[in-house]
């Protein structure tokens, strides 16, 4: 199996934090997201709008997100993960991207979410 490592960080408010996973390029997979050792929520293609609290308790933490990966689609061995955080009607996103060398392969993104106060 792969295995795709990224770090991205957002800015956020006081206002609450919302995150929304999409597994992309066709593919199939699940998601679980934790904070800290504790599993927030485990889903499959897409995790919507996941409330993670409000900003001012997420300044300087992380929120891990491991998301398993097969490629599934006889188009392209392309894959991506889309990680999207909405925080008071501001909309942030950053997408983690793979290829497998052959189809029906695996890959693992192990992601690191950090968050910053907003200017």
């Amino acid at each position: 199996m792969d295995r795709e490592d990224s770090d991205f960080e957002f800015k956020v408010n006081d206002k609450e934090v919302f995150l929304t996973i999409t597994i992309g390029e066709g593919q199939l997979g699940a998601s679980f997201v934790f904070r800290g050792k504790v599993l927030l929520v485990k889903g499959g293609v897409v995790i919507g709008g996941l409330n993670l609290g409000s900003g001012n308790t997420l300044f300087d933490q992380t929120i891990n997100v491991d998301s398993i990966v097969n490629d599934v689609s006889t188009q392209t061995n392309r894959m991506s993960v889309r990680y999207v955080v909405e925080n008071g009607g501001n909309r942030q996103t950053q997408m983690a991207t793979h290829e497998v060398q052959a189809e029906g392969n695996t890959c693992r993104f192990v992601t690191t979410l950090s968050f910053k106060r907003a200017s």
